[in-house]
């Protein structure tokens, strides 16, 4: 995985998408670096499926079908609710 800001270069991030059998509409993408705590969105199991046919979701977590040289990828997008800062020097 990719991460990506605005004006700035995608930097690689590791990522995990898991699902249990106990929650069975929702999987769960873990983010992080091997050695550090993941940080967790959560979000339903049919928001990934439709996402890989069209864009979806209206909120914190969008997924988008890749171009079709990628067909086998998929674009999540994370928002918060603190939104995107630019940082300062």
């Amino acid at each position: 995985m990719h991460v990506s800001v605005p004006d700035e270069l995608p930097t690689p991030l590791s990522a995990e998408l898991h699902h249990d059998m106990s929650d069975p509409y929702a999987v769960r993408l873990s983010l992080g670096a091997p050695t550090a705590r993941p940080v967790d969105w959560v979000f339903a199991r049919s928001l990934l499926t439709e996402g890989l046919r069209r864009p979806a979701g209206t909120g914190g977590v969008l997924v988008i079908p890749r171009h079709r040289c990628h067909p086998h990828s998929v674009r999540v997008v994370l928002r918060s609710s603190a939104g995107w800062r630019p940082r300062t020097s």
